[in-house]
This record gives C-alpha cells, structure tokens and sequence, in this order.
C-alpha cells in the first residue's frame, strides 16, 4: 500500500483504538497533523498530489516574499515561484538522473557501478543545474543563489516534521517514496 493508499484508509477509519506493537490509522493522522501546511502538502506532492504541488509552490513563493523582504532579498511573486517549483523539485526529486536511484546496474552477469552518481542513487545538483532549472543563466546565477538557498532553508524547514514522523512511524508509511 503506498502512502496516498494509507492515509486514506486512515482518515476514514473510525477505530480510534491503540495497540502497543502495531501502528494504527490514528498514528498516521496524527504524525500528519504534526507537519505544518507546507510540510503536509509536500508529504502529498510526493504521492503524486497536484492541487498539493499548486498549493505547497504558493504557499512556498509566498513565505519566500516575506522572509525576503526582512532579508533585504527581493523576489517578484513570478520569481519567488519559480525558486519554489525548483527547491521543490530538488527535494522530490532527489534520484540520480542516469540510474533513477538503481545505484548499481546489471547487464547479463555484470553488475556496473553508476558512473554519474558512483553508486549512491542520488543527483548532486550543482549550480549550473539549478540556474538551467530556474531559467537563469549560470553567469547571473550567484545573484539568485542566496534567495534559492533561502527558500530552499524554508521548504527544508517545512519538510522536517513528516521527516520525524517517518521515524518515529517506521520507515512502512514510506516504503513507496523514499524521503531520505
């Protein structure tokens, strides 16, 4: 059961029972209750959620805005948008590119290390990369960077409560999308 599947099944569940040695429906609303709006709706955007997607980029860029202003890191509502769809997209889609996270391909009897992450799954997004996703050239690139790094600081923040809820849960409620 993937984790769209199981929270459905448990904001529907009537038995609000608990039973020592077991997770039960209630365990998962609560641990879903104890993420901020950002965070729970990250949570579903990675179970594919698209009004969660629309809705974390705009709450997202519009935190961004306010910090920025106290920051002194002014960000136009379009940009501020832009910088969320790619700090969101990095955290979602944390996967190398090449292996799509296989770490370790294997042809007939060979087993081959991935060449472009070296067998630890992931992307490594260097500045460059995040420039092209925010469609800003990489020479302008060190003008965005502390605004990016910002609303990255923001999402992550955001992100931190259903991160302990997977381990105070166990790792089952994400078994189908692994968060990190």
């Amino acid at each position: 059961m993937n984790i769209a599947e199981i929270l459905s099944v448990s904001v529907n569940e009537d038995n609000l029972a608990w039973k020592e040695g077991a997770t039960m429906p209630v365990e998962y609303v609560a641990a879903l209750s104890a993420a901020s709006e950002i965070g729970s709706d990250l949570l579903r955007v990675r179970a594919l959620d698209k009004q969660a997607y629309r809705r974390v980029v705009l709450l997202l860029a519009n935190k961004a805005e306010k910090q920025g202003m106290k920051k002194r890191l002014f960000l136009s509502p379009a940009m501020a948008q832009i910088l969320a769809v790619c700090a969101i997209h990095e955290i979602t889609q944390p996967q190398c590119l090449v292996c799509r996270g296989a770490k370790v391909m294997v042809t007939e009897k060979l087993k081959v290390v991935c060449h472009s992450c070296g067998g630890i799954g992931l992307h490594r997004y260097s500045d460059k990369d995040r420039a092209r996703m925010c469609g800003v050239s990489a020479e302008s690139w060190p003008q965005w960077e502390r605004r990016y790094h910002m609303v990255m600081q923001i999402l992550v923040s955001n992100d931190t409560a259903a991160r302990l809820s997977r381990i105070k849960l166990g790792k089952h409620l994400y078994s189908s999308v692994d968060i990190g």
